[in-house]
């Protein structure tokens, strides 16, 4: 609230003009200048804040109340609705409207195998590539449905943030990262030779069987250092924004009712419609066209 809407407050209580800008140290020409033309100035800014009010939370419901002031200001900004993310942060702040902050810890399930031999680092931490399917990244988590644990593996392009393969199931064994892998190959539907695939160096991904078919693939295969979480940190990063999003705030009677909502977030909201701060508020499919249509130029 300004000091001339304070004024305009307390007089309507009584107390008199010139006392107030006097307390306030305002001049009274400036008060009735307000009066006459700023009035109307902030009556159509309160307009224009409403209007935006509604659109702000049109994105965040589409978002299933996940988004912020920088992914709203981006998905407003994608339909020509240009304001500021301090605004946009100002009024989501002065309305209740909050997107979902902080990070979880999410704890990935891999036996490690202290007996086969690793795999160099070929990644090095280096998690953003300009290209698509140059470095594909996956691990292994577990989710507690049904009066057990299930399992998650998954496979990441690092440069789109696109997740090109998933499995569910009840088992951690080495097919599941393998069919994973290879619902990534076949949606990408071509000669994925030369591809880095970068994993912790649990028991699943030292196998022979995970060995034998990147080497069938042309998969190179890369792994960070045992016990060093930062070395498959954007892993980990994906796990901790599904769980924080979609597994721990709903309820899940069955392993099936789970499934079909890690098909509908995963395919439907995170590939094709969730923005990523670190392509640029893209969403992953979008990176991919863009690169696709540029690479086609």
């Amino acid at each position: 609230m300004s000091k001339y809407q304070f004024i305009d407050a307390q007089k309507a209580d009584g107390y008199p003009v010139w006392l107030l800008c006097e307390i306030l140290d305002v001049p009274t020409s400036s008060y009735y200048d307000w009066n006459r033309t700023g009035r109307a100035r902030h009556a159509g800014r309160a307009v224009a804040d409403a209007v935006i009010v509604e659109k702000i939370r049109t994105v965040h419901a589409e978002s299933d109340g996940t988004y912020g002031a920088p992914r709203v200001r981006a998905e407003l900004a994608d339909g020509g609705v240009i304001v500021s993310k301090r605004k946009i942060a100002e009024l989501m702040a002065s309305h209740q409207i909050s997107g979902l902050s902080g990070r979880e810890h999410s704890t990935a399930t891999t036996r490690r195998d202290r007996l086969a031999a690793p795999f160099p680092d070929l990644v090095n931490r280096h998690f953003c590539h300009d290209r698509p399917d140059t470095v594909w990244y996956g691990d292994i988590t577990y989710i507690w449905v049904g009066q057990r644990f299930w399992y998650l593996a998954t496979v990441i392009d690092a440069a789109t943030k696109e997740v090109l393969g998933w499995r569910f199931a009840d088992h951690m064994e080495t097919s599941l990262i393998e069919d994973a892998l290879k619902a990534a190959v076949a949606r990408r539907g071509r000669d994925v030779r030369g591809v880095i695939f970068h994993s912790d160096r649990g028991s699943q991904y030292t196998s022979k069987d995970f060995g034998k078919l990147c080497r069938t693939l042309g998969v190179l295969q890369s792994m960070g250092r045992t016990g060093v979480c930062f070395d498959n940190a954007a892993a980990e990063s994906f796990f901790s924004t599904l769980k924080r999003e979609l597994v721990h705030r709903y309820h899940w009677d069955t392993a099936e009712e789970l499934h079909q909502g890690l098909f509908q977030w995963i395919e439907s909201w995170y590939n094709r419609r969730r923005r990523h701060t670190t392509i640029g508020m893209k969403t992953p499919h979008q990176a991919y066209t863009d690169h696709m249509n540029h690479r086609t130029a």
